[in-house]
Protein backbone atom coordinates (compact mmCIF):
# COMPACT_ATOMS: atom_id res chain seq x y z
CA UNK A 1 0.00 0.00 0.00
CA UNK A 2 1.82 3.08 -0.67
CA UNK A 3 2.92 5.42 1.77
CA UNK A 4 0.65 9.39 1.25
CA UNK A 5 2.36 12.21 2.77
CA UNK A 6 0.05 14.40 5.11
CA UNK A 7 1.09 18.23 6.38
CA UNK A 8 2.93 18.31 9.59
CA UNK A 9 0.66 21.74 10.63
CA UNK A 10 -2.92 22.51 10.02
CA UNK A 11 -3.52 23.07 6.28
CA UNK A 12 -6.29 24.69 4.90
CA UNK A 13 -8.09 25.17 8.49
CA UNK A 14 -7.82 21.12 8.55
CA UNK A 15 -6.21 19.08 11.41
CA UNK A 16 -4.58 15.86 10.05
CA UNK A 17 -2.71 15.08 13.40
CA UNK A 18 -3.17 10.93 14.46
CA UNK A 19 -5.40 10.80 17.82
CA UNK A 20 -6.17 8.44 20.32
CA UNK A 21 -9.36 7.65 20.50
CA UNK A 22 -9.13 9.86 24.46
CA UNK A 23 -8.31 12.24 22.84
CA UNK A 24 -10.24 11.99 20.25
CA UNK A 25 -13.41 11.77 22.97
CA UNK A 26 -11.99 15.56 24.73
CA UNK A 27 -13.27 18.57 23.36
CA UNK A 28 -11.39 19.89 20.92
CA UNK A 29 -9.73 23.55 20.89
CA UNK A 30 -9.19 25.34 17.47
CA UNK A 31 -6.98 27.78 16.53
CA UNK A 32 -9.60 30.84 16.52
CA UNK A 33 -10.52 29.36 20.17
CA UNK A 34 -9.91 31.00 23.54
CA UNK A 35 -9.43 29.07 27.09
CA UNK A 36 -11.90 30.07 29.21
CA UNK A 37 -10.95 30.61 32.88
CA UNK A 38 -11.84 27.62 34.16
CA UNK A 39 -9.48 26.12 31.62
CA UNK A 40 -6.69 27.77 32.42
CA UNK A 41 -7.34 27.00 36.29
CA UNK A 42 -6.83 23.72 35.50
CA UNK A 43 -2.98 24.48 34.29
CA UNK A 44 -2.07 25.89 38.02
CA UNK A 45 -0.44 23.59 40.05
CA UNK A 46 1.62 24.03 43.59
CA UNK A 47 4.22 21.41 45.42
CA UNK A 48 2.92 20.43 48.39
CA UNK A 49 4.66 18.42 51.53
CA UNK A 50 2.85 15.61 52.27
CA UNK A 51 3.38 13.33 55.57
CA UNK A 52 4.91 9.66 54.27
CA UNK A 53 3.76 6.97 56.45
CA UNK A 54 6.58 5.79 58.97
CA UNK A 55 8.73 3.63 57.15
CA UNK A 56 10.80 1.51 59.53
CA UNK A 57 14.50 1.68 59.45
CA UNK A 58 15.90 -1.81 57.09
CA UNK A 59 17.01 -4.34 59.43
CA UNK A 60 17.93 -7.08 56.40
CA UNK A 61 21.20 -8.04 56.40
CA UNK A 62 22.62 -6.86 53.06
CA UNK A 63 19.73 -3.91 52.26
CA UNK A 64 20.67 -1.74 55.60
CA UNK A 65 23.35 0.90 54.36
CA UNK A 66 24.67 0.71 57.88
CA UNK A 67 25.23 -2.58 57.67
CA UNK A 68 28.36 -2.97 55.67
CA UNK A 69 31.28 -1.40 57.79
CA UNK A 70 33.49 0.84 56.54
CA UNK A 71 34.65 4.75 55.72
CA UNK A 72 31.87 7.44 56.09
CA UNK A 73 33.12 11.14 55.44
CA UNK A 74 31.32 13.90 57.18
CA UNK A 75 31.46 17.75 55.95
CA UNK A 76 30.90 19.35 59.62
CA UNK A 77 32.42 21.94 61.72
CA UNK A 78 34.14 20.45 64.96
CA UNK A 79 31.35 20.70 67.40
CA UNK A 80 27.45 20.09 66.78
CA UNK A 81 25.48 17.86 64.99
CA UNK A 82 28.23 16.44 62.71
CA UNK A 83 30.34 15.02 65.99
CA UNK A 84 27.32 13.59 67.39
CA UNK A 85 26.67 11.55 64.25
CA UNK A 86 30.30 10.93 64.30
CA UNK A 87 30.46 9.26 67.55
CA UNK A 88 27.24 7.37 66.22
CA UNK A 89 28.52 6.05 63.01
CA UNK A 90 31.79 4.69 64.80
CA UNK A 91 29.60 3.12 67.31
CA UNK A 92 28.58 0.79 64.84
CA UNK A 93 31.86 -0.19 63.70
CA UNK A 94 32.72 2.45 60.73
CA UNK A 95 35.79 4.62 60.41
CA UNK A 96 34.60 8.21 59.68
CA UNK A 97 36.42 11.02 58.93
CA UNK A 98 35.36 14.66 59.90
CA UNK A 99 36.44 17.44 57.60
CA UNK A 100 35.88 21.33 58.64
CA UNK A 101 36.04 24.47 56.09
CA UNK A 102 39.44 26.35 56.45
CA UNK A 103 41.75 28.12 54.22
CA UNK A 104 44.28 25.56 52.84
CA UNK A 105 43.95 21.54 53.23
CA UNK A 106 45.52 20.48 56.71
CA UNK A 107 46.17 17.18 58.65
CA UNK A 108 44.52 17.86 62.29
CA UNK A 109 45.29 14.35 63.92
CA UNK A 110 43.65 10.55 63.09
CA UNK A 111 40.64 11.41 61.00
CA UNK A 112 40.27 15.28 61.50
CA UNK A 113 40.81 17.39 58.41
CA UNK A 114 40.72 21.07 56.94
CA UNK A 115 39.81 21.60 53.25
CA UNK A 116 39.27 24.63 51.70
CA UNK A 117 35.84 24.35 49.89
CA UNK A 118 37.24 26.98 46.64
CA UNK A 119 39.45 24.16 46.33
CA UNK A 120 38.39 21.02 44.65
CA UNK A 121 41.91 19.63 44.75
CA UNK A 122 41.84 20.21 48.80
CA UNK A 123 38.83 17.13 48.08
CA UNK A 124 40.85 15.13 46.32
CA UNK A 125 43.96 15.46 49.04
CA UNK A 126 41.44 14.61 51.25
CA UNK A 127 40.41 11.44 49.64
CA UNK A 128 43.93 10.36 49.54
CA UNK A 129 44.56 11.16 53.41
CA UNK A 130 41.43 9.10 54.06
CA UNK A 131 42.85 5.93 52.44
CA UNK A 132 40.29 5.98 49.98
CA UNK A 133 41.25 2.80 47.47
CA UNK A 134 38.91 0.16 45.51
CA UNK A 135 39.71 -2.35 48.03
CA UNK A 136 38.80 0.18 50.85
CA UNK A 137 35.81 2.39 49.13
CA UNK A 138 34.07 5.11 50.77
CA UNK A 139 30.46 4.41 52.05
CA UNK A 140 28.96 7.38 52.38
CA UNK A 141 29.32 11.03 52.26
CA UNK A 142 27.18 14.09 54.65
CA UNK A 143 27.70 17.42 53.73
CA UNK A 144 26.82 19.15 56.60
CA UNK A 145 29.19 22.55 56.49
CA UNK A 146 25.43 24.65 56.05
CA UNK A 147 23.80 24.00 59.39
CA UNK A 148 25.75 26.73 61.49
CA UNK A 149 24.49 29.83 59.01
CA UNK A 150 22.94 33.00 60.73
CA UNK A 151 19.70 33.97 60.10
CA UNK A 152 19.59 35.79 56.46
CA UNK A 153 18.51 39.19 57.58
CA UNK A 154 21.68 39.07 60.27
CA UNK A 155 24.19 38.11 57.22
CA UNK A 156 25.94 40.55 55.45
CA UNK A 157 26.46 40.18 51.41
CA UNK A 158 30.10 39.02 52.09
CA UNK A 159 28.76 36.65 54.93
CA UNK A 160 25.86 35.37 51.97
CA UNK A 161 28.58 34.74 49.08
CA UNK A 162 30.71 32.69 52.02
CA UNK A 163 27.42 30.67 52.53
CA UNK A 164 27.45 29.67 49.00
CA UNK A 165 31.04 28.91 48.95
CA UNK A 166 30.37 26.97 51.65
CA UNK A 167 27.25 24.97 50.35
CA UNK A 168 27.07 24.71 46.92
CA UNK A 169 30.56 25.91 45.97
CA UNK A 170 31.89 22.83 48.41
CA UNK A 171 29.33 20.54 47.23
CA UNK A 172 30.49 20.86 43.78
CA UNK A 173 34.11 20.10 43.77
CA UNK A 174 33.03 17.52 46.11
CA UNK A 175 30.94 15.82 43.68
CA UNK A 176 33.69 16.48 41.12
CA UNK A 177 36.50 14.47 42.83
CA UNK A 178 33.44 11.94 44.06
CA UNK A 179 33.15 11.19 40.34
CA UNK A 180 36.98 10.54 38.97
CA UNK A 181 37.17 7.80 42.20
CA UNK A 182 36.91 4.14 40.33
CA UNK A 183 34.94 2.00 42.51
CA UNK A 184 32.52 -0.61 41.92
CA UNK A 185 30.16 0.88 45.09
CA UNK A 186 30.01 4.16 44.77
CA UNK A 187 29.70 5.99 47.95
CA UNK A 188 25.98 7.38 48.80
CA UNK A 189 25.54 11.40 49.48
CA UNK A 190 23.45 13.42 51.84
CA UNK A 191 22.81 17.11 51.29
CA UNK A 192 21.87 18.21 55.20
CA UNK A 193 20.00 21.72 55.76
CA UNK A 194 18.05 23.07 58.17
CA UNK A 195 15.11 25.00 57.62
CA UNK A 196 15.93 25.87 54.00
CA UNK A 197 12.34 24.73 52.69
CA UNK A 198 8.86 26.37 53.89
CA UNK A 199 5.98 24.85 55.45
CA UNK A 200 2.52 25.36 55.51
CA UNK A 201 2.77 25.85 59.66
CA UNK A 202 6.08 27.09 60.03
CA UNK A 203 6.39 30.08 62.20
CA UNK A 204 10.21 31.33 61.28
CA UNK A 205 11.74 32.51 57.98
CA UNK A 206 13.37 30.47 55.70
CA UNK A 207 16.45 29.82 55.64
CA UNK A 208 17.06 31.14 52.39
CA UNK A 209 21.18 30.92 51.94
CA UNK A 210 20.88 27.18 52.26
CA UNK A 211 18.24 26.83 49.96
CA UNK A 212 19.87 26.96 46.95
CA UNK A 213 21.71 24.05 48.21
CA UNK A 214 18.90 21.72 47.19
CA UNK A 215 18.74 22.94 43.67
CA UNK A 216 22.42 22.07 43.21
CA UNK A 217 21.19 18.39 44.68
CA UNK A 218 18.48 18.07 42.21
CA UNK A 219 20.60 18.53 39.56
CA UNK A 220 23.54 15.84 41.02
CA UNK A 221 20.67 13.79 41.34
CA UNK A 222 19.80 14.15 37.64
CA UNK A 223 23.53 13.48 36.53
CA UNK A 224 25.31 11.19 38.96
CA UNK A 225 22.12 8.53 39.89
CA UNK A 226 25.13 6.22 41.04
CA UNK A 227 25.57 8.94 43.78
CA UNK A 228 21.83 8.27 45.20
CA UNK A 229 21.40 12.08 46.71
CA UNK A 230 19.66 12.78 49.10
CA UNK A 231 18.13 16.27 50.65
CA UNK A 232 17.15 16.17 53.93
CA UNK A 233 15.88 19.30 55.80
CA UNK A 234 15.82 18.75 59.38
CA UNK A 235 13.55 20.52 61.65
CA UNK A 236 14.68 24.29 62.53
CA UNK A 237 12.76 24.17 65.83
CA UNK A 238 15.15 21.11 67.03
CA UNK A 239 18.86 21.91 67.93
CA UNK A 240 20.33 18.54 67.32
CA UNK A 241 18.49 15.76 65.50
CA UNK A 242 21.35 13.27 65.15
CA UNK A 243 18.91 10.62 66.00
CA UNK A 244 16.69 11.71 63.29
CA UNK A 245 19.12 11.88 61.13
CA UNK A 246 20.89 8.17 61.93
CA UNK A 247 17.70 7.15 60.99
CA UNK A 248 17.24 8.04 57.59
CA UNK A 249 20.81 6.90 56.98
CA UNK A 250 19.64 3.15 57.57
CA UNK A 251 16.66 3.61 55.75
CA UNK A 252 16.76 1.27 52.23
CA UNK A 253 17.51 3.36 48.77
CA UNK A 254 13.84 4.43 47.89
CA UNK A 255 12.77 6.70 45.22
CA UNK A 256 11.68 9.44 47.84
CA UNK A 257 15.39 11.60 47.77
CA UNK A 258 13.96 15.09 49.50
CA UNK A 259 12.71 14.63 52.79
CA UNK A 260 12.02 17.44 55.52
CA UNK A 261 11.89 16.58 59.53
CA UNK A 262 9.12 18.44 61.43
CA UNK A 263 7.61 17.87 64.65
CA UNK A 264 8.20 14.02 64.39
CA UNK A 265 6.82 13.69 60.69
CA UNK A 266 8.71 12.89 57.62
CA UNK A 267 7.26 15.34 54.83
CA UNK A 268 8.04 14.53 51.08
CA UNK A 269 7.23 16.78 48.18
CA UNK A 270 4.10 16.13 45.96
CA UNK A 271 2.95 18.50 42.54
CA UNK A 272 -0.77 18.84 43.00
CA UNK A 273 -3.56 20.88 41.20
CA UNK A 274 -4.60 24.22 43.04
CA UNK A 275 -7.76 23.83 45.06
CA UNK A 276 -10.45 25.50 43.23
CA UNK A 277 -12.87 28.00 44.72
CA UNK A 278 -16.28 29.62 43.27
CA UNK A 279 -16.44 32.97 42.97
CA UNK A 280 -19.86 34.40 43.41
CA UNK A 281 -20.38 34.55 39.71
CA UNK A 282 -19.63 30.82 39.84
CA UNK A 283 -16.27 30.81 37.72
CA UNK A 284 -14.20 28.60 39.11
CA UNK A 285 -10.40 30.31 40.44
CA UNK A 286 -7.67 28.90 42.15
CA UNK A 287 -5.90 29.27 45.65
CA UNK A 288 -3.52 27.77 47.67
CA UNK A 289 -4.65 25.43 50.22
CA UNK A 290 -4.29 26.76 54.00
CA UNK A 291 -3.43 29.98 52.95
CA UNK A 292 -5.69 33.51 53.23
CA UNK A 293 -6.93 35.69 50.07
CA UNK A 294 -4.92 38.67 49.96
CA UNK A 295 -7.15 41.12 47.05
CA UNK A 296 -6.86 45.16 46.48
CA UNK A 297 -8.63 47.08 44.26
CA UNK A 298 -6.45 50.51 43.60
CA UNK A 299 -8.11 53.17 41.52
CA UNK A 300 -6.33 52.75 37.85
CA UNK A 301 -3.93 55.42 37.15
CA UNK A 302 -3.50 57.65 33.80
CA UNK A 303 -0.76 54.78 33.06
CA UNK A 304 -3.45 52.06 33.01
CA UNK A 305 -5.90 53.35 31.42
CA UNK A 306 -4.52 52.47 28.47
CA UNK A 307 -4.41 48.80 29.37
CA UNK A 308 -7.99 47.90 27.46
CA UNK A 309 -6.72 44.17 25.94
CA UNK A 310 -8.67 41.26 28.05
CA UNK A 311 -7.19 39.62 30.10
CA UNK A 312 -7.22 35.81 28.92
CA UNK A 313 -6.34 33.89 32.78
CA UNK A 314 -8.65 33.88 35.60
CA UNK A 315 -7.99 36.21 38.66
CA UNK A 316 -5.86 34.91 40.70
CA UNK A 317 -6.10 34.87 44.33
CA UNK A 318 -2.66 33.11 45.50
CA UNK A 319 -0.45 36.45 45.96
CA UNK A 320 -0.20 37.42 49.58
CA UNK A 321 0.02 40.45 51.20
CA UNK A 322 2.80 39.46 53.87
CA UNK A 323 5.29 38.18 51.15
CA UNK A 324 7.62 39.81 48.90
CA UNK A 325 7.95 39.29 44.72
CA UNK A 326 10.76 39.16 42.63
CA UNK A 327 10.30 40.68 39.04
CA UNK A 328 13.50 40.25 36.96
CA UNK A 329 13.83 42.29 34.25
CA UNK A 330 11.39 44.41 35.95
CA UNK A 331 12.28 48.46 34.68
CA UNK A 332 10.98 47.87 31.58
CA UNK A 333 8.48 47.17 29.17
CA UNK A 334 6.43 43.61 30.01
CA UNK A 335 8.08 43.64 33.50
CA UNK A 336 6.44 46.80 34.41
CA UNK A 337 3.05 45.66 33.10
CA UNK A 338 3.91 41.95 35.26
CA UNK A 339 4.29 44.66 38.44
CA UNK A 340 1.32 46.17 37.71
CA UNK A 341 -0.90 42.91 37.16
CA UNK A 342 0.83 41.92 39.96
CA UNK A 343 -0.04 44.70 42.24
CA UNK A 344 -3.85 44.58 41.34
CA UNK A 345 -4.15 41.13 42.26
CA UNK A 346 -2.95 41.49 45.64
CA UNK A 347 0.90 41.39 45.85
CA UNK A 348 1.32 43.80 48.47
CA UNK A 349 5.64 43.98 48.29
CA UNK A 350 7.11 43.86 44.92
CA UNK A 351 10.91 43.98 43.79
CA UNK A 352 11.90 45.27 40.39
CA UNK A 353 15.33 44.34 39.17
CA UNK A 354 17.25 44.97 36.09
CA UNK A 355 20.05 44.91 34.13
CA UNK A 356 19.62 48.35 32.29
CA UNK A 357 18.16 52.19 33.77
CA UNK A 358 14.68 51.99 34.46
CA UNK A 359 12.68 53.16 31.13
CA UNK A 360 10.65 56.41 31.58
CA UNK A 361 7.39 54.73 32.83
CA UNK A 362 9.48 52.91 35.58
CA UNK A 363 9.25 55.98 38.12
CA UNK A 364 5.52 56.48 37.57
CA UNK A 365 4.98 53.17 37.91
CA UNK A 366 6.77 52.70 41.01
CA UNK A 367 4.96 55.48 42.90
CA UNK A 368 1.88 53.57 41.44
CA UNK A 369 2.73 50.77 43.34
CA UNK A 370 4.07 52.29 46.67
CA UNK A 371 1.08 54.11 47.04
CA UNK A 372 -2.15 52.19 45.57
CA UNK A 373 -4.50 54.07 47.17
Amino acid sequence: MPKIGLPTYPFQRERFWVESKRAASSPRISDGDARTETDAADWLYEIQWREMPPNVPVEAAGTNPLDVQGTWLILSHTRGLGQELRIELEKLGNKCAVARPGPAFLSEGENQFVVDPANRADFGRLFEAIGITPEKPLCGVLHMWGLDFPALNAMSAEDLAGSQLLSCGAALHLVQELAVLKTDAPPRLWLVTRGAQAMPESVGPVQASMASLWGLGRVIAAEHPEFQCHLIDLDPEETDGAEKLLAELRREASRENEIALRRGSRLAPRLVPLPKITSGTGTNVTKPSSEPVHTVSPQPSALEKRESAPRSFPRNSHFRGDKSYLVTGGTRGLGLEVARWMAREGAMNIVLMGRRDPGPDAKPCSRRLRNPA
